[in-house]
């Protein structure tokens, strides 16, 4: 069989041929590339225009026009400003015109912090008392509205209000100010979409609520969002709780957060008095200051290592505030045992359930089971 190939000639023309193209198109090639580069070295001289300029205006803005300055008719006023003027020789000249920041933005104060009223029957019975009780749903309690001072009433928009709830904490704790602290119970902020304290629960969101806003009745908070006794304790006893009142300025800024003093919240809690060994059994006894109910559950039960786990416990078959830790065997009583808690749900109140058990004004805290004495 006979193969053809390409002759001499025609490689030849072919060479001349694609050197005539590329000659033909390498002038668009380089004055397109040429471009690309004077066009990035353009940019970074506009950038570099654009940052001297702003830095010029953040420093000349607040002062008054020196040379040069440029006075212009604005809306029929007279505006005397800077003129701002850069320079370069790859991109000309750049002039920026900036009159004087009149505009100050005043922030509304307040005259004084809130005050939270305690009413009876719309009767005012203490202005900030310190603690309140939880279950009284005779009462609730109010905040009056508080006025801007006259000198930034002019430039007030609106208040938001809040109203704040601590960790459960015993009386007497020494609190932050600050309200990171705190979790809002309920809020009115105009400027937010109304949420019932309900579908608040339901979409884990903060209640914005306009009706009442400045009452607080803790009974309304247990039916609208259909609490339990045990819940409302649990949620709300034992606490501090504080009122704030935030001014907005017609510019939007935010004034500050005026905080009322705090109120402790006083609700029911199991108590623990004190624990000893008992004299005649290989047991532990412990005392309370109330009724405990009669369900124990011992996994809540923690006692210190040094005694070991208690085989069995019940409430006493007399004295209903007191719960018997029996061990069966024989145990050491000569001396104090430390570092024993009962958690919440070791045992309960007759009345509210699981709720928060106490020793020595701490949480859960630590007590102590007392040594025989000789």
């Amino acid at each position: 069989m006979k193969i053809k190939g390409f002759t001499l000639i025609e490689i030849v023309i072919a060479l001349v041929l694609l050197s005539l193209i590329v000659t033909a198109f390498l002038p668009a090639m380089t004055s397109g590339y040429k471009y690309l580069l004077d066009t990035d070295k353009f940019m970074d001289v506009l950038y570099a225009y654009q940052q001297t300029i702003e830095n010029q205006i953040k420093e000349k803005e607040l002062q008054d026009p020196v040379s040069p300055t440029v006075t212009k008719t604005i809306f029929g006023k007279t505006v005397t400003g800077h003129l701002i003027h850069e320079n370069s020789d790859a991109s000309g000249d750049v002039y920026v015109y900036v009159a004087k920041k009149t505009l100050m933005h005043i922030i509304p104060i307040l005259e004084h912090a809130p005050d939270i009223e305690v009413q009876e029957n719309d009767v005012t019975l203490a202005s900030q008392p310190d603690r309140y009780e939880l279950l009284d749903a005779t009462k609730r309690m109010l905040v009056r509205e508080v006025p801007v001072t006259d000198a930034t009433k002019p430039h007030f928009l609106m208040n938001v209000y809040r109203w704040y709830v601590s960790d459960e904490v015993p009386y007497g704790m020494v609190m932050p100010d600050h309200t990171g602290a705190y979790y809002i119970i309920k809020e009115w902020n105009e400027a937010r979409s109304l949420i019932t304290l309900a579908d608040a629960e339901t979409m884990n969101f903060i209640p914005n609520v306009k009706v009442d806003y400045n009452i607080l009745k803790f009974s309304t908070l247990q039916t609208e969002l259909a609490l339990t006794d045990t819940d409302l304790i649990n949620r709300y006893g034992n606490r501090y709780i504080r009122y704030s009142i935030t001014p907005y300025s017609l510019a939007g800024r935010v004034g500050k957060e005026e905080l009322s003093e705090l109120i402790y919240i006083d609700a029911p809690r199991i108590t623990i008095d004190r624990a000893e060994f008992h004299p005649d059994e290989d047991a532990v006894l412990i005392y309370f200051d109330g009724e405990i109910g009669p369900s124990v559950d011992m996994s809540k039960i923690f006692i210190s290592e040094s005694l070991g786990d208690p085989v069995a416990a019940e409430r006493d078959s007399v004295d209903t505030s007191i719960l018997k830790l029996s061990y069966g065997e024989a145990i050491d009583k000569t001396a104090d045992i430390s570092d024993n808690i009962l958690v919440k749900g070791a045992i309960q109140s007759p009345l509210y359930g699981s709720i928060s058990i106490w020793h020595n004004d701490i949480l859960e805290g630590p007590f102590v089971i007392e040594a025989l004495e000789n």
